[in-house]
């Protein structure tokens, strides 16, 4: 307060001086002016000092103005007077060119001031026309424009906008700042009651995704036990003396048995993974030769398809970080899933390359079905593209491939292309001597 007090007598202090300077400097050219001559200190004098009245004057007239307004705060006084010397800055070259004419007119014309060409009554009214007339006018501009600017309309505009940017930061508690009396103020309730609606939805959302992890994790471990005995047990059914039609019937149950722990196995992956539970053993790998390690281990599928596999491989360096059982995870379930839903005799392209530091491996490959779906639909949960299920699979592959990534610190995106479905991994290359 004590520091707002002194300011304000400082100013005082200086509007005072720069009138009293006004008055000395007017009188002194009125008194040259009567015997025709002009005196350029005088002038520059003047002209400081009225440009010091304007400012402080307008200053301290629309700083009042704006403590009544309501909802004042600081900021708008600094605002506000740094606008008014913003908006005086114009007439200190207008001063300085009409100084510096006036100077001109002086040289050609000797001591006397343009004595042949104007007379004394000419004179007068030249000089309170450049150095009265013309700033007060501009002044009455200014002021008018301060007034329009910082109306009560306008604050409350800038108020609404100031909460629409809240909002749109994800700021969604928020308060009303308009009083009751404000026209705005409905919308300002409109807005609150928006974040709050929106705040509780994403707060329901969360939590009940929260409990939908914990039950897949929940169910999937106590599937899990039961399984794995079961398995056990047909594996001692196996060793036993039985007919071949009973052998095949141990064997088809042996083949569901471990396709159903598989499928529960990527549902236990995903759920610990969406939960941020997931351990990840960060190191460099390298993405050619991951995929040509994936080919490799799933050669014997690949040959007992008739699918043809063709690579495109950068020359470039393709290491980057991230953990190498869920890339391996990755890369084998985006393969399985081209080879599953492929067209039959057709050719699945993976490719990769480098664009913007940042390696890119994509998989091609023409569906074997109409894919009417979003891209964003199909690396849902349990979404499949294949609606007539006329394939084996559970709908996690491509979550899982989004989910593992993502964990990874990588992008993973998908694009359908009339017939050609493209899924696509991006991550950021390894600079040297990492680890």
């Amino acid at each position: 307060m004590d520091i707002k007090l002194k300011k304000s007598k400082i100013e005082t202090t200086v509007f005072v001086i720069c009138g009293i300077i006004f008055f000395i400097a007017l009188t002194t050219l009125i008194q040259k002016a009567v015997y025709y001559r002009y005196n350029s200190g005088a002038f520059v004098l003047m002209f400081i000092s009225l440009i010091g009245i304007f400012i402080i004057g307008v200053n301290k007239i629309f700083i009042k103005w704006n403590a009544q307004q309501p909802n004042k705060t600081l900021e708008n006084d600094e605002i506000l007077k740094k606008r008014i010397c913003k908006l005086h800055i114009p007439l200190i070259p207008y001063y300085l060119l009409s100084l510096l004419i006036l100077n001109l007119c002086k040289r050609s014309g000797g001591y006397t001031f343009a004595q042949d060409l104007i007379t004394y009554d000419h004179l007068t009214y030249i000089l309170w026309f450049i150095y009265l007339v013309i700033p007060v006018c501009y002044e009455i501009i200014v002021c008018y424009h301060i007034i329009i600017y910082y109306s009560p309309e306008k604050r409350q505009i800038k108020k609404l906008e100031m909460m629409l940017e809240l909002i749109a930061d994800g700021n969604w508690h928020i308060s009303n700042p308009f009083s009751e009396k404000e026209s705005f103020f409905n919308y300002g309730e409109i807005l609150v009651n928006l974040g709050s609606i929106t705040s509780q939805a994403m707060e329901d959302q969360l939590r009940d995704e929260k409990m939908k992890i914990e039950l897949i994790t929940n169910v999937s471990h106590d599937l899990k036990t039961p399984l794995t005995s079961m398995i056990g047990y047909i594996d001692l059914i196996k060793k036993e003396e039985l007919s071949e039609v009973m052998k095949d019937y141990v064997t088809g149950i042996a083949d569901k048995a471990e396709k159903l722990n598989e499928m529960i196995q990527s549902l236990f992956d995903l759920a610990k993974t969406a939960s941020g539970n997931m351990d990840l053993h960060m190191e460099t790998i390298n993405m050619n030769r991951l995929v040509i390690q994936i080919i490799a281990d799933m050669d014997h599928i690949i040959k007992s398809n008739d699918k043809i596999i063709k690579l495109s491989l950068t020359e470039d360096a393709t290491d980057f970080i991230a953990d190498s059982a869920s890339m391996y995870r990755v890369c084998q379930n985006l393969i399985e899933n081209a080879i599953k839903y492929s067209l039959s005799g057709s050719r699945i392209i993976i490719a990769t390359f480098v664009h913007a530091s940042h390696i890119n491996l994509t998989i091609k490959n023409v569906a074997n079905y109409e894919m009417n779906f979003l891209e964003s639909e199909i690396v849902d949960r349990f979404t499949r593209a294949d609606k007539a299920r006329t394939t084996s699979g559970n709908g996690l592959g491509l979550a899982i491939a989004k989910t593992y990534t993502e964990a990874c610190s990588g992008h993973f995106s998908v694009k359908i292309d009339d017939d050609v479905f493209i899924a696509k991994v991006e991550f950021e290359i390894c600079k040297t001597n990492c680890s």
